[in-house]
């Protein structure tokens, strides 16, 4: 059974706990702390009483108050001062036992060192080639250049088209591919190479599927989509003004939207500051610097400031 309050040491009878088990099996406790900061099911855990909302110090085994924060391990200043200290005898002793057995410890750090270069090849292995596949998707997203699929360039005239990389999930990236790759359908599935009488509904290499090509806003480039692209109308959408609702536009990429926004608000700042105001001092005409201005100088200012000394 798994226990998640202090019912083990209210009961007599044998109790498992499932969260000690499985630090157990972890091994966690060659890592210098009893068990990791969050527990299996991401919940901490006390391995005095073997609660769920709180964790055990890891010198005295006094469990910790309730909320405190997660990455809390000592109940005192004094528990820490003694994790401190033990540590640090736990050095010496292994400095002297390496200056007693030179040999095995010789061994030993050889040992270590071979693994430890077998775990950064194994890293390297699983990691690399993610992360640099994710960063050259993000630079693709920001700058279109070429297909995704096959790495060829995109000449000057050539259609680009935006789809996204998985059809079936919803949240995966929209990139750019060229006509030959439009269609996400593995090899062996597209409308044009099956046979007579079978019909693939997700095949999307007619032109039937894919909407006239546009220009992109902030460069030209004839950029296609398909017509049912829900996600233009969260990711390409432009907001026109309070007259005009927010629609969706055409955008190459996130470096041509980003550059087109950024200029269409900088209008519209310069527009709000080229409107005119009255003075409330000398009443004259006067173009706005910003949204409250008030006075047309620094003299203007000053002055309302002597008349509104003067009134107190």
């Amino acid at each position: 059974m798994t226990v998640t309050r202090n019912e083990s040491s209210l009961k007599t009878v044998a109790v498992t706990c499932n969260h000690c088990e499985e630090y157990d099996a972890d091994d966690w406790r060659g890592h210098g702390y009893e068990g990791p900061r969050r527990g299996a099911i991401g919940t901490p855990h006390c391995r005095t009483c073997h609660g769920d909302d709180h964790r055990a110090c890891q010198t005295c085994g006094t469990c910790l108050p309730r909320r405190s924060r997660w990455d809390r391990r000592y109940c005192s200043s004094t528990c820490r001062v003694k994790a401190h200290t033990m540590s640090e005898d736990a050095k010496l002793e292994l400095a002297i036992w390496e200056s007693e057995h030179p040999e095995e410890a010789a061994a030993r750090r050889a040992g270590l060192q071979v693994l430890t270069r077998k775990f950064k090849a194994l890293e390297d292995f699983v990691a690399d080639p993610s992360f640099k596949r994710q960063q050259r998707i993000e630079n693709l997203k920001a700058r279109p250049a070429r297909c995704v699929q096959c790495e060829e360039p995109f000449s000057a005239e050539a259609i680009v088209y935006r789809r996204r990389e998985y059809a079936t999930t919803i949240t995966s990236a929209v990139l750019t591919y060229c006509g030959e790759h439009r269609c996400g359908q593995p090899d062996g599935y597209h409308n044009q190479d099956a046979p007579t009488g079978r019909y693939y509904p997700n095949c999307c290499c007619d032109d039937h599927y894919w909407k006239d090509p546009e220009p992109c806003v902030g460069c030209g480039r004839p950029v296609s989509h398909p017509k049912n692209a829900k996600w233009r109308l969260v990711r390409d959408w432009a907001y026109q003004g309070e007259s005009m609702p927010a629609v969706p536009r055409v955008f190459c990429g996130l470096d041509c939207k980003r550059s087109v926004l950024t200029a269409e608000a900088r209008a519209r700042r310069r527009a709000a500051r080229a409107d005119c105001a009255t003075c409330s001092i000398c009443k004259r005409q006067f173009a706005l610097k910003c949204s409250d201005s008030r006075y047309c100088s620094n003299r203007c200012r000053q002055a309302a400031y002597r008349q509104r000394k003067s009134t107190r």
